[in-house]
């Protein structure tokens, strides 16, 4: 398989994003992917994401590969085990994080 940068993981959030479980939720989330930041501004039902400094951020995930945030939006990996094993960072409000972690669907595998 090929490795998922970081705008790519960008991308996959945008696509997989659910807005019936974003519903009512409103978030500025902080990314840095191996040096790469970006923003993703949850509201409305939409998830706008670009590159752009941390700042304003509520909660910041840091990861020094695209596929360890991936492991916690996707595969359900325990944020514990991120942490110890693959140096995912929360900083900020980790509630928030947690909750924005859990508004994403995979498409059901084709047969």
């Amino acid at each position: 398989t090929l490795p998922l940068s970081a705008v790519s993981l960008m991308l996959s959030m945008r696509t997989m994003f659910d807005p019936a479980k974003a519903a009512g939720m409103e978030a500025v989330l902080g990314f840095d992917i191996a040096g790469e930041q970006f923003v993703a501004r949850m509201k409305d039902g939409v998830l706008p994401i670009e590159r752009a400094e941390l700042g304003e951020a509520q909660a910041i995930f840091r990861a020094a590969a695209a596929p360890v945030v991936a492991g916690l939006l996707y595969a359900n990996v325990p944020v514990e085990t991120l942490e110890r094993e693959a140096g995912l960072v929360i900083e900020g409000d980790r509630a928030l994080a947690l909750a924005y972690a859990d508004i994403f669907e995979l498409p059901a595998p084709l047969a």
